[in-house]
């Protein structure tokens, strides 16, 4: 028996995704840096976005190393590691998580 998940279940998993999410935060040098969110929605093409901003720390420029979506209570929803650097001038990076959630071919039981 195959089971066929509506768009509006799809759609309603997608906007749980946004409303779980309370901050962001960022990793600079050791430290954790929280971040409020800017931005979250669901695109045209059903991917979530959202985003927030990492401020420098400090006038050596050190780059924001690794990210992380939280809920409301302090439990990590999502995360990535990557280096982005800081230059003179820029006071703020925009972040954004980009999460895709879709559904798996059909199996025989």
């Amino acid at each position: 028996m195959a089971i066929t998940i509506g768009e509006a279940l799809l759609t309603g998993e997608r906007q749980h995704m946004i409303d779980m999410t309370a901050s962001g935060r960022y990793m600079i040098g050791g430290t954790w840096y929280s971040a409020k969110i800017n931005s979250a929605a669901i695109q045209q093409n059903g991917a979530v976005h959202i985003t927030f901003y990492a401020k420098s720390q400090d006038t050596a420029l050190t780059p924001a190393t690794r990210f992380q979506l939280l809920n409301a209570a302090g439990a990590v929803l999502a995360e990535r590691q990557e280096t982005i650097s800081f230059t003179s001038g820029l006071e703020a990076i925009l972040i954004r998580f980009k999460l895709g959630l879709s559904v798996g071919a059909d199996e025989e039981v």
